[in-house]
């Protein structure tokens, strides 16, 4: 069955209407958490992650800072640094994060043209 193309085109105008807010809503969401934390949060959680490790770490803790305010608020950050500083293992989610943020470190670093290799 063969349909006029501007009932396509009608067809397809809907089913993006239908996604976009889903899309916004999701953006505005990741941009509201990541807000909810304060402006000197980033500098020193990358500063903490990457004391005395190299340039290259920094990279891999900013990286996994972005990951972290996009999937949690500030008041669910800090209650994993308690937890954290209080003995208890890192969840899997952040462990997936960093380990995500050295694979995409290493890719980075394997394109650059300053390394050897």
């Amino acid at each position: 069955m063969k349909y006029p193309i501007f009932l396509l085109m009608l067809l397809m105008g809907v089913a993006i209407a239908l996604i976009h807010p889903q899309l916004t809503t999701a953006q505005t969401t990741t941009e509201a958490t990541a807000a909810s934390y304060p402006a000197s949060e980033r500098e020193s959680f990358v500063n903490s992650c990457a004391s005395g490790r190299g340039v290259e770490v920094r990279s891999v803790c900013a990286c996994t800072y972005q990951k972290i305010t996009q999937r949690y608020n500030y008041e669910q950050y800090q209650e994993i640094y308690r937890q954290v500083d209080n003995g208890q293992d890192l969840p899997e989610s952040i462990r997936l994060m960093i380990h995500d943020c050295r694979q995409e470190n290493n890719a980075v670093m394997r394109l650059s043209p300053f390394t050897e290799g």
